[in-house]
């Protein structure tokens, strides 16, 4: 019901409502409270007035009685006392006053008006009357005029106005009764707006607020458990709509965001065990790389035996040359085992020759495979960088063999040479030690 309509709205109209109520409650509260002062004020006023002409009768009644009472005394031979005479006198002057003073307050209707006036003529006449018939008296002469009908014609009178008085307080008194029987509906009736716009609040608060309140409560709670699949469903536009539908965005930013996150690791976990693999890889490949080593350092000592019996044999040779002269006879045999020898080891030397191209090979291929355990070194980061080392170190030995290497090679083919040099200088000094031993035969003969 109210979905779509934001809650700013529904406060606004909700307190606006109650506003003009309460102030619709006050006006018709001060308005039936000015009516009823008013009221009062002219009832009091024409209550005044109606005591006024009470007590304007009551004088009127005291005025004839004692103006009566004179006439009796004069009509016995009996002096009146003058004090009643002034006193009546009085009287008639302060009705007089007390009449016309009536007479000129303001009367509430046009029948008490025209009432008032017709009264006034007839207070004033009797009061004349009256003034005549007290003269009369003073002069000790008899009263001849009644005023008895007089009288009754005011009574008369002054029982119309009484009845129109009385007519007015009654209208006073229904009006008031009606004021309090609107004032009555008009309380019941805001007390029913109230108590229907306090059960729709109550309606709207119970459903739309807490029920949103709620199921906030527990959106949250499964988003704190790690269930991300709820779907939050809410039609309106108002505020809460807006705030869930901010909320299902958050939801599938979330939901993007771990997933982002778990292929991350699992491209992470590719990575460690292909780093794995490449460690292990390179572990092997630095097994064979120190047993090629060690084979190299086999092959050293081998070469180093070579080249010190090379040297053996050519002390030998030396020897034989100085002491040809004693073994002339054993020349030729020996010459020929000489070149026997030199032909083995031209052999020999070529054969380390291969095996210094097979070590300069290794040394070759573990340079490249030092520079790829670097490289791989150096895409696993920090962990990677005891590899590094590692690499960087076989790197640097695969350089020395294969540095060491040249150099065996370079003496190696120096060797060579000169093995070559000595066996062409072997086969001329076999020819000379043919010719020596021609020459010692032939000296041996002649010694002979």
């Amino acid at each position: 019901m109210f979905k779509n309509v934001s809650i700013e709205k529904i406060v606004k109209v909700m307190l606006t409502i109650l506003f003009t109520l309460i102030m619709a409650i006050i006006y018709l509260s001060y308005a039936a409270s000015s009516r009823s002062y008013t009221n009062f004020v002219s009832s009091n006023n024409l209550s005044e007035q109606m005591l006024l002409m009470g007590k304007a009768r009551y004088q009127m009644a005291v005025i004839r009685a004692n103006i009566n009472g004179l006439d009796g005394q004069l009509r016995v031979n009996e002096k009146p006392s003058p004090r009643y005479f002034h006193q009546t006198a009085e009287y008639i002057e302060v009705t007089r006053e007390e009449i016309h003073k009536w007479a000129d307050a303001e009367k509430l209707t046009m029948e008490g008006r025209e009432l008032a006036a017709e009264m006034t003529k007839r207070f004033d006449e009797l009061l004349d009357l009256f003034t005549d018939a007290l003269a009369r008296l003073r002069r000790g002469e008899l009263t001849t005029h009644s005023a008895s009908a007089k009288m009754d014609e005011l009574n008369n009178i002054t029982m119309k106005y009484y009845a129109v008085g009385n007519s007015i307080e009654s209208g006073y008194i229904d009006i008031a009764k009606n004021a309090q029987e609107r004032i009555l509906m008009m309380s019941i009736m805001a007390v029913v707006i109230v108590i229907i716009l306090f059960i729709m609040i109550l309606r709207w608060f119970s459903h739309s607020f807490l029920g949103n309140i709620k199921m906030l409560i527990n959106i949250f709670s499964k988003m704190s458990q790690g269930d991300l699949s709820m779907r939050v469903d809410h039609q309106g536009t108002n505020e809460f709509g807006q705030l869930f539908n901010e909320m299902n965005k958050m939801k599938n930013s979330l939901s993007h965001m771990i997933a982002s996150v778990k292929n991350a690791v699992n491209t992470i976990s590719v990575s460690a065990s292909e780093i794995a693999t490449g460690n292990t890889d390179l572990s092997s490949r630095t097994e064979e790389q120190a047993s090629a080593l060690q084979q190299t350092v086999a092959s050293m000592e081998q070469i180093k035996t070579t080249v010190e019996k090379n040297a053996d044999n050519s002390r030998q040779a030396s020897q034989l040359a100085l002491t040809a002269t004693s073994s002339a006879q054993h020349g030729e045999s020996v010459m020929t085992s000489v070149v026997e020898t030199m032909s083995s080891i031209s052999e020999s030397a070529r054969k380390i020759s291969d095996i210094n191209d097979i070590i300069n090979s290794i040394a070759s291929q573990t340079n490249i495979l030092s520079l790829n355990a670097a490289v791989e070194a150096a895409r696993a980061g920090e962990q990677g960088r005891g590899f590094t080392v590692v690499a960087s170190e076989v790197r640097n030995l695969a350089s020395r063999s294969a540095q060491a290497a040249k150099e065996i090679n370079e003496l190696i083919t120096h060797s060579v040479n000169k093995v070559h040099v000595g066996s062409e200088q072997v086969a001329q000094a076999g020819r000379s030690m043919t010719e020596i031993v021609t020459t010692i035969t032939q000296v041996n003969d002649f010694m002979q």
